[in-house]
């Protein structure tokens, strides 16, 4: 058996033990990274870190919620598994508007726009509710060279979606072209990562300026 060396690595292990993970009560999720010794440094060794709500010594958990120490994968790989003690959030700070100067440009005040001015669209016109997000750069496609930008797929949400600058009352920017939501993990990473029903969640979009927009 050969120990994980990579990210790759990593993640097609956590893929293999997806259900094992999703198992275990308490587990707030998991994420990649080295481990890190009670007590020590962080130290080189690449391991899945599993964040629980307390850290229980295993003689008082039933069997079946024990967490491994480590995990194993396919082709005969395996890596450290680190247990870490969190918790949620009772509740979320709010966010306060940005009122610097580079915020009011970028939330319209400004005669050009720019990588993250505002851009927005109706979410029920007739209650006045609507969504806002963030343009993120400017591309052409590769294809037919039509000028456009990329944001989030839950920004742009869907084809034929139209987008405003700053706000659904203001300017069509652009109508939404392609979306991508999620990919397959071989798709994503190449062949060696194929796990089954595995997807990568991509969240981008690309939106076409419309031709009426100043450019």
């Amino acid at each position: 058996m050969a120990e994980a060396k990579s990210l790759l690595d990593l993640m097609r292990i956590r893929a293999h033990n997806r259900r094992l993970l999703d198992s275990l009560n308490g587990n707030l999720g998991t994420a990649l990274g080295c481990k890190k010794p009670t007590g020590g440094d962080l130290t080189s060794q690449p391991a899945i870190i599993i964040f629980v709500p307390r850290k229980i010594n295993p003689k008082w958990l039933p069997q079946g919620q024990i967490i491994p120490k480590r995990l194993e994968g396919p082709d005969g790989l395996w890596c450290a598994v680190d247990v870490v003690e969190g918790g949620k959030a009772e509740r979320e700070d709010p966010i306060e508007p940005d009122y610097s100067e580079l915020g009011e440009r970028l939330r319209g005040w400004d005669e050009q726009v720019w990588a993250g001015s505002q851009v927005s669209h109706w979410v029920n016109k007739d209650e006045g509710r609507y969504s806002v997000g963030t343009l993120g750069a400017f591309v052409r496609r590769s294809d037919n060279k039509r000028l456009g930008f990329l944001t989030n797929q839950h920004v742009a949400v869907k084809e034929g979606q139209r987008l405003y600058h700053p706000v659904p009352w203001g300017t069509h920017i652009g109508t939404t072209q392609t979306v991508l939501e999620f990919s397959r993990d071989e798709e994503w990473y190449g062949p060696l990562a194929d796990e089954p029903s595995t997807w990568v969640r991509v969240d981008c979009a690309f939106v076409e300026l419309a031709d009426s927009f100043p450019q």
